[in-house]
């Protein structure tokens, strides 16, 4: 009776295996070094140029685009965000999160839309943890909007651009 158990489930296991990976390809990584389920999809690696570098396309962009996006850290965050004349909206982000980078190109483009009337800065949370631990961030992307140096709205995660600009439109 083992015999034909053990012979079933060598049949079986490998053939569940096999349509979790048809179903969910984008779940399972590192195929050649042994199967590992990830509890996140699949985040590509970043372009890179012919000579093998990275590709800095996004830093030619932020080049040509108006100067509304400013790096905060720590030391600066006072400064710039809580003694600002005009509202902040502060993008809570790390190079390593896939999400973050996912909406980069969207926090510039509402930075560029509303510039003038607020300032968009970006922290990065690995660098500067004291004012994420003193906000309170426990996810991110997060963005915070202040006003008068007080917090006036959250958001927390990758959510569309309607969601940011009717945020920002109920303060300004």
């Amino acid at each position: 009776m083992v015999d034909g158990a053990t012979r079933v489930l060598s049949l079986l296991i490998p053939a569940i295996f096999a349509l979790i990976i048809l179903v969910e390809p984008s779940r399972w990584t590192g195929l050649t070094s042994g199967l590992k389920i990830s509890s996140r999809p699949h985040v590509p690696a970043p372009l890179t140029s012919r000579r093998g570098g990275r590709s800095n396309t996004g830093a030619m962009r932020r080049a040509l685009a108006p100067q509304a996006l400013k790096d905060v850290n720590d030391d600066n965050f006072v400064d710039v965000v809580e003694k600002s004349s005009i509202p902040v909206l502060v993008d809570f982000w790390a190079p390593w999160c896939g999400p973050c980078r996912l909406i980069e190109p969207l926090i510039e483009e509402i930075s560029n839309e509303y510039d003038g009337r607020m300032l968009t800065v970006k922290l990065n949370t690995d660098e500067s943890p004291a004012t994420a631990t003193k906000l309170g961030v426990r996810s991110i992307p997060s963005l915070m909007l202040f006003k008068d140096g007080d917090r006036k709205d959250t958001i927390v995660g990758a959510v569309p651009k309607a969601t940011i600009t009717g945020a920002l439109d109920k303060v300004l």
